[in-house]
């Protein structure tokens, strides 16, 4: 897209473009260019403040214009506007420069290979993907073809490490899917006890005969003494017993 310098006010510094006119060819397409130049310029204005993502380009070309005007450094800041449209104004600053670069090295990120541990659920072997939850509780897609559908079935709600390609979101940095190379051998660490017992689940009666404990018989049993008649009454009525 190229602007057309059409004034300059007085101020800091305010310059004042215009979206170009549309050009007469006699073999183009009917498009109308105006309202065409006007998305392009609200999506660029809505990646620099970051309510738009995925335009790893537009955000390139901030970056490369934040430094050509050196913003933080002998310029403090650029501010844009349309005053066509009601959105306010964007701020090309310090702030600004720093996450656009952020997100411009993240965009570059998007087919790094890396490695990810956690239980896999939710496979639809119809869309090839399943879901991979992580230690902390967060989850990723998954992407498989049909050649590791086999693995990913046999896989399924088990500690696993996968290998393959990872995105990343460009405003956080977290790790949003993962395209499947190959499924690794999830390792424990673990002491003194066997990695296939770590993950076996046992009923309440088998643990308790492990531990060699038995059910209470009367709910009087689990009885405070530090606590008054008066207060176990009234405990045992609100549960009705």
């Amino acid at each position: 897209m190229r602007l057309q310098l059409c004034g300059i006010s007085e101020g800091s510094l305010v310059v004042e473009f215009e979206l170009p006119e549309s050009m007469e060819e006699t073999h183009a397409f009917d498009l109308d260019d105006a309202s065409l130049g006007e998305a392009t310029a609200l999506t660029a204005l809505a990646v620099l403040d970051g309510s738009a993502t995925g335009f790893g380009d537009t955000a390139t070309a901030w970056d490369r214009l934040a430094s050509d005007l050196d913003i933080g450094g002998r310029n403090d800041s650029l501010t844009l506007s349309m005053p066509s449209h009601a959105r306010p104004p964007v701020v090309l600053d310090q702030s600004a420069r720093t996450r656009i670069a952020d997100a411009t090295r993240r965009a570059k990120r998007n087919d790094e290979t890396g490695e990810r541990v956690g239980v896999l659920y939710e496979a639809d072997f119809e869309k090839n993907s399943a879901r991979l939850r992580s230690a902390d509780g967060s989850a990723v897609v998954v992407r498989f073809d049909q050649k590791q559908a086999a693995s990913i079935k046999e896989a399924l709600r088990e500690r696993t490490r996968l290998r393959g390609h990872i995105t990343y979101n460009e405003r956080t940095s977290e790790v949003v899917a993962v395209d499947l190379i190959e499924i690794l051998r999830a390792e424990q660490l673990v002491l003194g006890v066997p990695v296939s017992d770590f993950w076996t689940t046992k009923t309440v009666a088998e643990l308790a005969e492990e531990q060699g404990v038995s059910p209470v018989a009367a709910i009087e049993e689990l009885r405070d003494d530090t606590i008054s008649e008066h207060e176990a009454d009234a405990y045992m009525d609100a549960l009705g017993l």
